[in-house]
């Protein structure tokens, strides 16, 4: 069958009870049945399903607490792995993967296991995230999204004994419309990594460009108040020059004036020099100490930046490997390529090579690979981090720099001028003259400032205007991805509501509006589903509605490669609500039909206790069919 990414199917189930095994079934593509009698343990079996993948708040049975951990082997788009999960009523427990099946997991070492917690941190992602790139599935971002995770994916995707009839989604304590909301057009196809993005993006930008011509009224206003209004970068600069010209030219003659009077060495002016040259010893320490940690980051970033590329070229490099396997493996030898005589057989099947026609077991290959994949995945995301912090330092580094540079100027002045000779005949030409140079060192101070505002506004300005540009596009941006997903929205309600109504007059002539269904209509915000405009039907047709709508949603996937359903469903209470026997074995007959159909690779596993007489004993039906006195769970 053709596969659809996602997809998301069950191989192996086992539950360990004081290391023994209370339950081994193994699981096919297509339609799975748990058969057994009431109170025998198919809901456990399935509680046990949606707790492995990631569900959570499960009630447990006192037979269920029994047992100490669930082990499943699935596959995500074709690739195994395997997951264990401790059971006890800690909630939030963590998930530990082994990239690979079931037999070679109970064979390795714990420590070829990796572990992920429930919940994301900055140091460890979370279970659902992993689990969502190894199934090609977004990271949601944007309002809500924080709260996405598998276990709200398969409150969606299980329907359980314990919700009332009239809701789509699992029930929930805490639950808003938002994460509902959310969770169904995500897994419709609808959601758009970039239209959040760019919603997200936008309101940082907006408030970024409120703050920048905030910042912007403030300074005009405080160069306003100082007379320097209109004084641009470029006209400070050329006033500086021209002050250090005239200073240039006023030291010169200072120290002509100081060579012409002999030379005083006083021990108070020997002291004055001694401070003076201290601080102008430390002023160059620090100035050299900075420019070499400006050299020393951008180095840094410059590597980091290395690193990124080749990390991105190796993961490039895995999927063209993969690519390149899949081709390769294909190839079909018509002469043998050593000594070129025909190869006449055939390879038994096509896990076999096509030269010496031993089996070829491609899985432990796919597995690692996507072990590589998810590594080197994360080892981007912290070189990502670790880049950011240090252009910021470099940023801190690059603002600090001209002040030193101004700093160390002015002591060399100063020192310059305690270690000048004093000539008393000209002592009032050089006292004037020293006035002078201070003045204009004030100057030159005060342009130092008015420049460094100036730099600002500029950078304001510029920045402003960058702001602008980005926003205006973002907002086009949007406007694109929001008329794009409302017309996949509008897609997908069709293809769910056909598959719907198909399935609605399929069931046995009992309720009106299901014989005459025209027109079906869903909200996952209000959890509800009505045919014909009506919400409200007889409790057992409320169970078939409920089975159908979520049968819909996995045919829907199947027809269209856009839902990111996992083409996988668990289905459970088929007989709830005071079920016809022949009508719940219509309904089977309908989910085993419409699963017939599908070319597409998919699960469906669903428990009855009814079990159609035309499906007992099929290769349909999951081990065997458990009693009161022989449960699905074998606790001893």
């Amino acid at each position: 069958m053709t596969l659809f990414e996602p997809t998301l199917q069950l191989v192996w189930l086992k539950i360990l009870r004081n290391k023994g095994v209370a339950y081994l079934g193994s699981f096919h593509e297509g339609v799975n049945i748990i058969s057994g009698q009431n109170a025998s343990g198919k809901s456990t079996v399935m509680d046990f399903i949606f707790y492995v993948l990631g569900g959570e708040n499960v009630p447990w049975k006192n037979e269920a607490l029994l047992c100490d951990e669930v082990f499943a082997e699935v596959q995500l788009n074709g690739v195994p792995i395997t997951l264990r999960r401790q059971v006890n009523e800690a909630g939030k427990n963590s998930i530990a993967i082994y990239w690979g099946n079931l037999e070679s997991a109970e064979a390795a070492p714990f420590a070829s296991w990796e572990t992920y917690p429930y919940q994301r941190s900055g140091a460890k992602e979370s279970f659902s995230q992993v689990l969502f790139r190894l199934m090609g599935l977004p990271e949601l971002r944007g309002e809500g999204a924080a709260n996405i995770t598998m276990h709200q994916l398969l409150r969606l995707l299980y329907v359980d004994q314990r919700t009332p009839h009239d809701q789509i989604f699992r029930s929930e304590s805490f639950d808003t419309i938002l994460t509902r909301e959310t969770v169904g057009n995500y897994l419709c196809g609808v959601y758009s990594s970039d239209l959040y993005d760019a919603q997200l993006s936008l309101k940082t930008i907006e408030s970024q460009l409120g703050k920048s011509v905030s910042d912007l009224k403030n300074l005009f206003s405080i160069l306003g108040k100082s007379g320097q209004t209109g004084n641009t970068s470029d006209f400070l600069r050329a006033e500086s020059a021209a002050i250090q010209d005239e200073l240039a030219t006023a030291e010169v003659q200072l120290i002509d004036l100081r060579q012409a009077r002999s030379l005083v060495t006083d021990s108070d002016s020997a002291k004055s020099i001694g401070a003076s040259r201290a601080k102008l010893s430390k002023a160059q320490k620090e100035l050299v100490k900075s420019e070499e940690s400006l050299a020393e980051l951008q180095l840094e970033i410059e590597d980091s930046k290395l690193f990124i590329s080749e990390v991105d070229r190796r993961i490039d490099a895995l999927n063209d490997s993969e690519i390149a396997r899949s081709y390769l493996g294909s190839i079909r030898f018509q002469f043998c390529p050593c000594c070129l005589s025909p190869t006449h057989e055939e390879p038994a099947n096509k896990q076999s090579c096509a030269l010496c026609k031993e089996p070829v077991d491609t899985t432990v290959a796919d597995s690692q690979l996507l072990r590589m994949k998810n590594e080197l995945a994360l080892q981007k995301r912290e070189s990502s981090g670790l880049l950011e912090s240090r252009i910021e330092k470099l940023a801190e580094h690059s603002r600090k720099l001209p002040a030193l540079k101004n700093d160390l100027r002015q002591l060399e002045q100063e020192y310059s001028q305690l270690t000048s000779v004093w000539s008393s005949p000209v002592e009032l030409q050089i006292e004037a003259l020293s006035r002078r140079v201070g003045e204009l060192n004030q100057k030159l101070e005060q342009i130092a400032q008015y420049y460094q505002l100036a730099s600002v506004i500029e950078d304001l300005q510029n920045k402003r205007s960058e702001l602008e540009n980005q926003k205006s596009r973002l907002q086009d941006a949007i406007f694109n991805a929001e008329s794009r997903d409302e017309k996949l929205k509008e897609k997908a309600r069709l293809a769910i509501a056909e598959n719907l109504v198909t399935l609605l007059k399929s069931d046995l002539p009992r309720q009106d509006e299901f014989i005459s269904a025209a027109a079906v209509d869903w909200s996952f915000a209000h959890d509800r589903i009505s045919v014909n405009g009506h919400t409200q039907f007889s409790e057992s047709s409320m169970v078939i509605l409920k089975q159908s709508f979520h049968m819909a949603l996995l045919v829907a996937s199947a027809q269209n490669g856009f839902f990111r359903i996992p083409r996988f469903i668990l289905l459970d209470g088929i007989e709830d609500g005071g079920q016809e026997t022949l009508r719940s074995h219509q309904l089977q007959k309908n989910i085993v039909q419409m699963s017939s159909k599908l070319e597409i690779s998919h699960q469906i596993i669903f428990a009855t206790s009814q079990i159609a007489p035309a499906l007992a004993g099929s290769e349909l039906v999951v081990g065997e069919m458990s009693t009161v006195d022989k449960k699905t769970l074998s606790i001893h």
